[in-house]
């Protein structure tokens, strides 16, 4: 068991307090900042174990309003590209005291650069105690690579009772790749300059009919989720259909199909497969196989000739 001396404890019980109503006040905000920039937020209090240890450490005088850490969160977000708008975030809401780079001007050290900001509560008026206003925590932002790299070195590397060099040095060399990872993940456009071009047939079809779905519905906002898996799921439509994109074009272009692509009772992929099945039908019923349709009640009101599609390839609602 961790013996804690009952002077500690009782300092403890004094302080955290106030700490933990630090905590509760910035999650609100950095939670928040988090979720807009599609990141995660972490925080923690530390615990009096960890503090004892660490005031063990011999550089604190006053231990409880010296560290910078009593509360301490982090906000990953995927990219680098993210980490400069996240600090104006952050800044924007928090008294910035002090702004901490790990980065290494040594170009043969890898170091992660992951932004460490030191950080206030603003004034409020719904603040009765001014006196937390004082405290200082730190809020260290990530991309996720480094997120999961500093979760795996901190457990793997930190949290051993001995001291290994080769691990030391096997971390280090990972560091090294994964840094290079994440800076080609921040520019995939020009890392991707790097690799030679190659002919895929299946993404230059779903390419094509992405161009074919923008073009017909090139009107804001765009009546899809997703469109890449809405190009996806009509290149199915069209290798039931046996046709080429060029055919789907002119497919999607006759007057005879108006009604579906002006209707607001059904979605772009469901229009599409009605006005493929009018055209097409003795193929698409041909080439159905174990694929499930998703047929809807208001897809039937356009076509009736829906009804002979076997149940055993319609997705049951």
């Amino acid at each position: 068991m961790i013996i804690i001396p009952e002077s500690f404890r009782r300092s403890y019980n004094r302080h955290m307090p106030p700490v933990e109503e630090v905590k509760n006040r910035a999650f609100r905000h950095l939670d928040e900042i988090a979720s807009a920039f599609n990141g995660r937020y972490q925080g923690r209090v530390k615990s009096i174990e960890s503090i004892l240890s660490k005031a063990e450490t011999t550089k604190y005088i006053c231990p409880f309003t010296e560290m910078e850490d009593l509360y301490a969160a982090t906000i990953a977000v995927p990219s680098m590209h993210d980490i400069a708008n996240v600090q104006e975030a952050v800044s924007a809401r928090f008294d910035v005291v002090e702004i901490k780079s790990h980065r290494k001007k040594n170009p043969r050290e890898f170091v992660y650069d992951d932004l460490h900001m030191i950080l206030r509560l603003k004034d409020d008026t719904l603040i009765r105690d001014k006196s937390i206003l004082t405290i200082k925590f730190e809020l260290q932002i990530k991309t996720m690579l480094q997120y999961v790299w500093w979760q795996l070195e901190h457990d793997l590397v930190y949290k051993t009772n001995r001291l290994s060099w080769q691990k030391a040095r096997i971390f280090g060399q990972i560091k090294a790749m994964l840094d290079l990872t994440d800076r080609m993940l921040a520019n995939i456009e020009q890392a991707a300059g790097l690799q030679e071009e190659e002919e895929f047939d299946e993404y230059r079809s779903i390419n094509e009919i992405s161009d074919i779905l923008d073009q017909k519905w090139g009107t804001e906002p765009k009546p899809w989720y997703d469109l890449r898996r809405t190009s996806e799921t009509v290149l199915k439509y069209c290798k039931m259909a046996d046709i080429s994109s060029i055919e789907l074009s002119q497919i999607l272009s006759l007057e005879t199909h108006t009604d579906v692509f002006s209707a607001h009772s059904i979605t772009p992929t469901q229009a599409i497969f009605i006005a493929l099945f009018r055209n097409k039908k003795e193929a698409i019923l041909s080439q159905l196989n174990s694929n499930r349709i998703l047929i809807s009640e208001e897809m039937k009101d356009f076509e009736i000739s829906l009804n002979e599609i076997p149940l055993d390839n319609i997705v049951s609602l």
